[in-house]
């Protein structure tokens, strides 16, 4: 369990990679409050991790043991991944925290695959609100009104 000083960081880094290709947008957002929930993140943590982004200059950080950082390195991911492209600054923002925990390249292909079958999974889930179909995997409109999820 990260104590609330790690989870600042933990979630800093989410934060900065979901920005390192622009403002955060709405999957991006909706995907930090889902990290925030099942780590049981406060308001006041997750406006701290906001702030330490903020300031010019933030670096990812790895922290707690190293299934944290596995787990920091996949919800890492999964923000840079739901809006549906992998950026060259996202990739080497996440490569340098990569480094840093010494994961091979091998697991992180493994941990990228996995996060894009849970990705996948997720947007099948999602109901479009206009015409009631489900987003089939990898599809990026709804069949029936050709409408793009989000």
């Amino acid at each position: 369990m990260l104590t609330p000083d790690l989870l600042v960081y933990y979630l800093a880094n989410v934060i900065k990679v979901a920005q390192t290709d622009g403002k955060m947008n709405a999957k991006a957002q909706a995907s930090l409050k889902e990290v925030c929930k099942r780590m049981a993140v406060d308001k006041k943590i997750l406006k701290e991790a906001a702030g330490t982004v903020a300031r010019d200059g933030y670096v990812l950080m790895p922290v707690g043991r190293f299934s944290d950082k596995v787990m920091n390195l996949e919800d890492m991911l999964f923000v840079a991944l739901i809006d549906g492209s992998f950026s060259e600054a996202e990739r080497e923002e996440i490569q340098g925290f990569v480094e840093k925990i010494h994961v091979t390249e091998q697991q992180v292909e493994t941990i990228l695959t996995e996060t894009k079958m849970k990705l996948d999974i997720q947007m099948a889930a999602a109901e479009c609100g206009q015409c009631g179909t489900t987003l089939p995997p990898g599809a990026r409109e709804y069949p029936a009104c050709k409408t793009p999820p989000g």
